[in-house]
């Protein structure tokens, strides 16, 4: 049996990955690549709420988690994903986050948005500061951030994150 990784066998992480790699027009109803890329735009744009019933799950998360939470409510996930100035334990909540919306997501679509939180934590965590907050081996790793990086859905902002995490992954 292969070894488990942050509760996620190394074929479901492939078969997340893989996710938008399906034919289809784009305006196709079902098509994962469109609808990955309209969620995602949403995910990363969605304001931290003041009022935690809102985006409980995230903004509840940093809160216990990130003693600076006060400062960032009102910005985005991006904002938080993209800034130097994010803590860690704010990465890491971001990056628990996306594990816990992996496990609860009802369709691919949103099990690729999920993964993208994941690992754009994952990333900024080891580009902004130098720290692995994964379990995961750095190979699995840089292959994970690579197939993400080229999906057409991926947010443009995050493709040079995944691309510079990737570059810390290597010897």
């Amino acid at each position: 049996m292969a070894e488990s990784r942050n509760g996620l066998r190394p074929d479901q992480i492939a078969r997340l990955l893989s996710i938008g790699t399906e034919t289809g027009a784009p305006d196709e109803p079902g098509n994962a690549d469109a609808a990955a890329g309209d969620t995602i735009q949403e995910m990363l744009t969605a304001e931290l709420a003041l009022d935690v019933s809102r985006s409980a799950s995230v903004t509840a998360m940093l809160s216990r988690s990130s003693p600076t939470l006060g400062n960032r409510r009102g910005r985005t996930i991006r904002d938080l994903l993209l800034d130097p100035e994010t803590d860690v334990q704010s990465l890491k909540a971001l990056k628990d986050y996306g594990k816990t919306l992996v496990r609860q997501s009802a369709s691919d679509a949103a099990r690729a948005v999920a993964s993208t939180v994941y690992y754009a934590a994952i990333a900024a965590a080891l580009v902004l500061h130098g720290e692995k907050i994964t379990q995961h081996a750095f190979e699995d790793l840089d292959h994970a951030l690579g197939l993400l990086a080229s999906k057409e859905w991926m947010a443009p902002e995050l493709g040079p994150l995944l691309t510079a995490a990737r570059d810390r992954c290597r010897p």
